[in-house]
C-alpha cells in the first residue's frame, strides 16, 4: 500500500540585493528641484524688495511667493519621506519575487 506525501518548501531563486542606492539617487534629484526653487524665489526677492518696489500689489507678490516657497519646501520634504517609503517598499516587493514556494508530492511505497 503506497501513501502521498507532500512536502512545500520555499527557495531563493537570486540572490538579494540591496537597493537603498537608489533613495539617494532620488534625493539628488529632489535637491535640484529645490536649488532651482531657491533660485526662483531669490529672484524675485530680489526684484522686488532689491528695486525698492512698494505697493499694495508688490506686497501681495511678496505674500503670495512666501507662501508658495514653504508650499515648495514642504512638497520637498514629504518627497524625501516618500523616497524611503518607496525604496523599502521597492526592496520588500523584488525579495518577494525572488523567492518560489515548491510542493514536491511523491509517493512512499514500502519494500518488501
Amino acid at each position: 500500500m503506497s501513501e502521498l506525501h507532500s512536502i512545500t518548501v520555499t527557495e531563493s531563486i537570486l540572490s538579494s540585493e540591496d537597493f537603498s542606492y537608489k533613495k539617494d539617487t532620488l534625493r539628488k534629484h529632489v535637491n535640484n528641484i529645490q536649488e532651482q526653487d531657491d533660485q526662483f524665489y531669490k529672484l524675485i526677492g530680489d526684484v522686488i524688495v532689491g528695486e525698492d518696489q512698494k505697493g499694495k500689489i508688490v506686497d501681495s507678490l511678496q505674500s503670495e511667493s512666501r507662501l508658495l516657497q514653504l508650499h515648495d519646501v514642504s512638497i520637498g520634504l514629504t518627497l524625501n519621506y516618500k523616497i524611503n517609503r518607496v525604496v523599502t517598499n521597492f526592496n520588500e516587493q523584488v525579495e518577494d519575487m525572488k523567492e518560489q514556494r515548491l510542493t514536491i508530492t511523491y509517493e512512499n511505497t514500502p519494500s518488501a
